[in-house]
C-alpha cells in the first residue's frame, strides 16, 4: 500500500491511518421478559434533530463513541425472536457486547413495591417492555446534558446541525 493521501472531513490523513472498512457484525439477544427498544432507549435522544439516534422501518439506529472507537448500531424486533443487533465501526464488538445492559437485562423488578405508588403502577401495566437503558457511555450523555443547562434548549438542539 503506497502511502498516498487523502482528504477526510477538515484534514489530510495518510492511508496508513485510514482504518479498513469490514462488514457489519450482528447477534441476537433473547431476553426472557418483554424490551421495547423504542421506550427503553428513547431518553438518550436528544431532540428530534438528534443525529446519533433515528427510528425508521429497519428499527432503531444509534451512533456512539466507544472505548475503542465509534460505531453505528441498528437494533431490529421485527425478523426474528429476540433483538437482532448490527453494528458497523471499529466500536462495533464493543457495542454489541453492552447490548443486553443497554435495554435493560441487568434490571430486578422482583422487589420493587408500587404499593402507594398508583403512578408507577399504572406505568408497569401499561408498558411492560420498558426498561431502565444502560450504555456504559456516561460522557455521551453527561455533555450534552450539561451543555443544555447553558444554552437554551431548542438552540442547544439546532446546534446539532451547522
Amino acid at each position: 500500500m503506497s502511502a498516498q493521501s487523502v482528504m477526510v472531513h477538515s484534514g489530510w490523513v495518510t492511508d496508513a491511518e485510514v482504518r479498513p472498512v469490514t462488514g457489519p457484525l450482528t447477534s441476537t439477544w433473547r431476553p426472557d421478559h418483554p424490551v421495547d427498544i423504542r421506550r427503553t432507549l428513547g431518553p438518550l435522544r436528544r431532540g428530534s434533530l438528534d443525529p446519533t439516534f433515528r427510528v425508521d422501518g429497519a428499527g432503531l439506529w444509534r451512533t456512539s463513541l466507544t472505548p475503542v472507537g465509534p460505531a453505528t448500531l441498528l437494533l431490529a424486533t421485527a425478523s426474528s425472536p429476540g433483538v437482532t443487533a448490527t453494528a458497523w465501526g471499529p466500536g462495533a464488538e464493543w457495542l454489541l457486547a453492552q447490548v443486553p445492559e443497554m435495554l435493560g437485562a441487568g434490571d430486578d423488578w422482583s422487589e420493587l413495591d408500587c404499593t402507594g405508588q398508583p403512578l408507577l403502577q399504572r406505568t408497569m401495566r401499561a408498558a411492560p417492555g420498558l426498561r431502565i437503558p444502560r450504555t456504559g457511555l456516561v460522557f455521551e450523555s453527561l455533555v450534552p446534558a450539561v451543555l443544555a443547562q447553558r444554552v437554551v434548549g431548542a438552540d442547544a438542539r439546532r446546534s446539532w446541525y451547522p
